[in-house]
């Protein structure tokens, strides 16, 4: 059965560079945001499907890039009035 799920990212700084998301197979990411402080991605899954781990990427602007990983922009958030800026990236395998 299709729904759509939240999966958070992290409670608080600082982040990982690197961090896995343990979700449903195929989940369909469709936004990134803040919600009550924590960064969240919101998912198209099927309740149906088995759990996969899918890899990600956080960086913030004007960090360096660490190496040429094949990766799919997700979006970007901001925190702290603008004062920090989030960019996500999942890694393709």
């Amino acid at each position: 059965m299709k729904s759509i799920y939240k999966y958070v990212i992290s409670d608080s700084l600082p982040f990982k560079d690197i961090f896995n998301i343990s979700m449903k197979k195929d989940a369909e990411i469709l936004k990134l945001d803040i919600q009550f402080g924590k960064i969240c991605i919101w998912c198209m899954i099927d309740s149906d499907n088995d759990d996969e781990i899918r890899m990600f990427e956080i960086y913030g602007t004007g960090e360096k890039i660490k190496d040429l990983k094949i990766s799919k922009y997700i979006d970007t958030v901001q925190e702290s009035d603008g004062r920090l800026v989030w960019h996500i990236f999942e890694i393709i395998n």
